[in-house]
């Protein structure tokens, strides 16, 4: 006959799964923030070494400054929430600074 605790072995099974499962989340978000952290900080020294040079420093540099500054103003999000959709929005404006940098 089968012992009680015998019966809630996929429980503790599952109790294991999970804590691996949180494990992996922090580990996930915290390289998903050193990456994003890490592009951030790629931009600012492209836009730091542009602007220090004034020689390169084209009208058209400057138009795409303007446009990067209102895509970084216009970031609407709710940090108390943690919602994905913010960091979505953070890593696409990432991107479109990217883009927008690479033509430089």
């Amino acid at each position: 006959m089968k012992k009680a605790s015998d019966e809630f072995t996929p429980g503790k099974h599952l109790l294991h799964e999970l804590d691996e499962m949180q494990t992996l989340l922090k580990e996930i978000l915290a390289n998903y923030e050193a990456r994003l952290d890490n592009e951030i900080s790629g931009i600012q020294e492209t836009i730091r070494g542009i602007i220090a040079d004034k020689d390169t420093l084209s009208q058209a540099n400057i138009r795409e400054c303007r446009e990067m500054l209102a895509m970084v103003r216009g970031l609407q999000t709710k940090p108390n929430k943690g919602r994905r959709k913010d960091i979505k929005r953070i890593d696409d404006i990432i991107g479109d600074l990217q883009g927008i940098i690479e033509r430089w």
